[in-house]
């Protein structure tokens, strides 16, 4: 369900826009020009860093990165906002473009990392460079004690172009990870990660032994809120 964490978030984000080249037509426009696609996990998968001997089976604890970089279809076809949904098995940490954007860590500590997924508005760089990137961590299960357990992330985006053009973006072995503890600067968009591989797959939402993610509410479009 939303929250003020992931609103205040858009709006602190948006206050290091204000000086960024943006274009004030289309986002005057964008509502009437919504393509209305919805936001789903459907096609997503859970990933994580291929530690897994096999999709759910137990991975070490403690952090790693997951980076993504959008691609512009066009020079002409401007990326203006993101969507974006997300859920970890335990904690994620969200960076977009260097920004720090949410976290799920009070619902973790409810026992309830990965059950609903948060959902932020994320304006864009519309001239430049635009990179996501997720702290995910693996915590010990409080039934178990602090041993090897299952881990993964699932994530799912819209991202508006300047044209009204819809693009979804979704969790699966085009983002980038690391099989080691994530470094201190990996949320940056000029890190380095030539050196990072695919993010291995694990199955689809619903999948065990996580199920179904829900995205409350199940409809969200992207921007409507610019």
């Amino acid at each position: 369900m939303y929250t003020l964490k992931p609103i205040l978030a858009a709006i602190v984000f948006m206050a290091g826009y204000a000086g960024a080249s943006v274009l004030p037509e289309a986002s005057s426009n964008i509502v009437q020009r919504q393509n209305l696609v919805p936001l789903s996990f459907g096609n997503a998968e859970w990933i994580w860093t291929g530690e897994e001997s096999s999709p759910g089976a137990d991975v070490p604890l403690g952090p790693r990165g997951f980076r993504y970089q959008i691609i512009n279809p066009s020079p002409f076809i401007l990326p203006i906002c993101l969507t974006i949904a997300v859920a970890a098995d335990n904690e994620y940490d969200l960076y977009v473009n260097g920004f720090n954007i949410g976290n799920n860590f009070e619902r973790v500590s409810l026992d309830a990392g990965f059950q609903d997924a948060d959902i932020y508005n994320v304006p864009l760089n519309a001239e430049g460079q635009n990179v996501i990137a997720i702290n995910a961590t693996n915590g010990p299960d409080p039934g178990l004690g602090p041993f090897p357990n299952p881990a993964g992330l699932i994530v799912t985006g819209i991202i508006t172009f300047s044209t009204g053009l819809q693009e979804t973006l979704v969790s699966n072995s085009s983002w980038l990870t690391l099989a080691a503890p994530t470094p201190t600067d990996f949320f940056s968009p000029t890190f380095n990660d030539a050196a990072w591989i695919p993010a291995s797959e694990e199955g689809t939402d619903g999948v065990s032994p996580w199920g179904v993610t829900t995205i409350v509410p199940n409809n969200v479009i992207g921007c409507l809120n610019f």
